[in-house]
């Protein structure tokens, strides 16, 4: 060690009167006789030194150690030594810190007198204090106690006597309770009944940790992975045996070697990892063996929302049987009923099957990510996750009813008669327009928004007196995103729609008219689901088309308010059918979804008030307001199967609509100078928590 400098601070080595320390040779943290230094690593610094001796100097000076922080380490290639020549050490390791060393040494130095050395280990669940070491031992005549209070006790070797010399009060567990970590080595403590106090143990990692005696400690016994052994157990009513399981291999083991006694209705805690591989009806033999087994009942908990632990008594040993959550096998089912997730119910049928069966194959693996959600809300959510993407078909009608207004509004509010301008022979005309569709997540079915662009052109002329026809042709672009608070992910699609519309109106006297429309169109969708769940990370991509056709009529009558405003009451009905290929996604594995095709239709009786009314010769706004009834109101249902079940088909529910809607809007029109007349228009549908609002812009000309 260097003599201090004053005033110099470097990389998180702090010393107590402001020196940089340099860790260069063995026993650099001994008394030299010019004070004491403490050496804190904090802040993920990491520092390698030789042998040292944490240590108080001569004087009363006190010389400790502080490892804290994740990514804070220190590594030693030599021994350990806290508290000697006739002084103390101490040593803290907290939240994340690491300290690695060959072996440690408490109460005693490799010269000099005994001492006293205190080892503190310490931490919660979010980070622990880890010592990884060969074995930790008591020098002779010297004193050493070890505090464990959630911090870790790791082996790097395989060690009979991993705690040596120690005595029956030296080792306390406090309240964090004491975690070994055998780290694949088997490590034994041979002094009985050495670890006392209320906290508990845990066992972590492969290997096996003996320890003599009994589980003389106050708190509860866990067993993450591997084997923990006594010479005898007691387990009392307010106690629990906590066991980690991973699959039918890899299972925390309890071993007795003579008497383990249980307290009736002994409570075993069974923690699933996050990755495994269990499945329904394997069993986890011998989690708890013994000599001589006294125990009558057990009561089995678990943290899997899918499985449940079924306890065996085998003679002396106690073995776990899987079986599904749910004494009817619905263990999926039961959480999307919980979660209210409606329509996810038949789907969860299908996988309860599956879970129930032990399939194999990739279906396994995706009842396994299923067994690995730790509650009814992520089951619920990745049962959603699988369905067919719902919104297609009313995101495909909202660009259909987009351009269906721009053909009413042209032969109906925007006419001749209606607005009492005379109407040239031919016309043609062009409009632009953008929408946004909002439906909101509806009885258990998840809504989505879609917003939309598209370019409408049309043309028509007068072919006869009164009489009015044209054609037009529509082209939208659709972006549809779908919510995400009953799956967690999304379901995406594109949709690129075109339209092709026959329309036309006919005077039946000077105050009354009826007007006609009927459409194809034919949209491209291309469709993505997110699939992210329980160690999975997939997305099923799918393309296919939809073909539509509209049919729609509406009768009018103008009551003449004053000689700029009318007023236009107008009875309607539109029929719209829809219907879609079937189709199989790709890029999901077991999950790709076989869709039938899907057939929906509506039928629309309305009533409009449409009110007219001209700022001058030239400008006029209009405002229409109206309320719908579908008289057939379907929810689009979506039947599919899954490809790593083709057999079990199931249905997808849509949105369950009122049948009732509300629509409105409002319009101003401007003829120019050369006799152009321009148009900007808003319109609005509600319905069912449902929103679609859009905006255009049409420009007219005469020819």
């Amino acid at each position: 060690m260097q003599r201090p400098v004053r005033s110099t601070v470097t990389h998180g080595f702090r010393a107590a009167t402001g020196v940089a320390l340099s860790l260069a040779a063995p026993y650099t943290l001994a008394c030299q006789g010019w004070g004491a230094a403490d050496l804190e690593i904090r802040n993920g610094t990491t520092l390698t030194s030789p042998t040292t001796i944490v240590n108080t100097c001569t004087g009363g000076d006190y010389l400790s150690a502080t490892i804290s922080g994740p990514g804070s380490q220190w590594d030693l290639t030599g021994a350990l030594y806290i508290g000697a020549m006739a002084a103390t050490g101490e040593v803290l390791i907290e939240n994340g810190g690491k300290v690695t060393t060959p072996s440690v040494t408490m109460g005693l130095g490799p010269t000099g007198t005994p001492g006293t050395g205190t080892l503190n280990l310490s931490g919660n669940n979010i980070a622990r204090g880890i010592l990884e070491t060969a074995y930790v031992e008591t020098g002779a005549g010297g004193a050493g106690i070890i505090n464990f209070d959630g911090g870790i006790l790791r082996a790097s070797a395989s060690e009979a006597n991993f705690l040596r010399n120690f005595g029956p009060t030296d080792i306390k567990l406090l309240s964090g309770g004491a975690y070994i970590d055998s780290n694949g080595f088997n490590i034994g403590i041979t002094t009985p009944s050495l670890l006392q106090g209320v906290g508990g143990l845990t066992k972590l990692s492969a290997g096996t940790l003996s320890i003599a005696g009994d589980n003389s400690y106050g708190g509860n016994t866990t067993v993450a992975a591997g084997t923990l052994r006594f010479d005898s157990y007691t387990q009392g009513a307010g106690q629990v045996l906590g066991i980690g399981a991973s699959s039918i291999n890899n299972y925390g083991k309890l071993a007795v070697n003579n008497t383990a006694t249980f307290a009736a209705d002994a409570r075993i805690a069974v923690d699933v990892a996050s990755v495994n591989t269990l499945a329904v009806n394997q069993t986890l033999n011998a989690v708890i063996s013994a000599g001589t087994l006294n125990a009558s009942t057990f009561n089995v908990s678990d943290n899997s929302a899918l499985f449940n632990f079924q306890a065996i008594r085998n003679g002396n040993d106690v073995d776990l049987r899987i079986v599904a959550n749910s004494n009817q096998g619905t263990g999926i089912r039961d959480a999307v009923i919980g979660q209210g997730t409606w329509s996810a119910l038949d789907a969860a049928r299908v996988l309860d099957t599956q879970l129930n069966n032990g399939v194999t194959g990739d279906m396994g693996n995706v009842i396994n990510a299923f067994g690995q959600l730790p509650g009814n809300r992520e089951v619920a959510r990745a049962t959603a996750q699988t369905l067919p993407l719902a919104s297609g078909h009313q995101a495909i009608q909202g660009t259909l009813g987009t351009f269906q207004n721009l053909i009413q509004n042209r032969i109906g509010g925007n006419s001749g008669l209606s607005s009492g301008d005379t109407l040239k022979d031919k016309q043609i005309w062009g409009r632009a327009f953008g929408s946004r569709a909002d439906q909101d997540d509806r009885k258990g079915s998840a809504g989505f928004s879609a917003d939309s662009w598209g370019l409408g052109f049309g043309a028509d002329a007068e072919v006869a007196a009164g009489n009015r026809v044209g054609l037009a042709y529509g082209y939208a672009k659709t972006s549809v995103n779908g919510n995400t608070d009953l799956a967690g992910t999304a379901q995406d699609s594109n949709i690129s729609s075109h339209l092709f519309s026959a329309y036309g109106s006919k005077e039946l006297s000077q105050e009354r008219s009826l007007s006609w429309q009927a459409d194809l169109g034919v949209s491209d969708n291309d469709s993505m689901r997110q699939l992210s769940f329980g160690g999975l990370n997939r997305s099923a991509r799918a393309d296919y088309r939809t073909y539509s056709a509209h049919v729609g009529a509406a009768l009018t009558q103008r009551f003449a308010l004053s000689e700029t405003t009318s007023l236009m009451p107008a009875l309607r009905a539109d029929y719209t059918w829809l219907k879609s290929q079937s189709y199989s996604e790709t890029g999901a594995d077991a999950l790709n979804l076989n869709v039938a095709s899907q057939k929906t239709d509506a039928l629309v009786l309305g009533a409009d008030l449409h009110l007219l009314h001209s700022l001058s010769s030239t400008s006029r706004i209009e405002v229409n307001l109206g309320v719908g009834y579908d008289a057939i109101n379907k929810s689009g249902n979506i039947v599919a199967a899954y490809a790593g079940a083709p057999g079990l088909s199931f249905v997808s529910n849509g949105i369950d609509h009122s049948p009732w809607l509300l629509r409105g809007g409002i319009g101003y029109t401007h003829r120019t100078g050369n006799g152009t007349e321009v148009s900007l228009r808003y319109d609005a549908e509600s319905r069912s928590d449902y929103l679609n609002q859009s905006a255009s812009v049409r420009a007219k000309w005469a020819f």
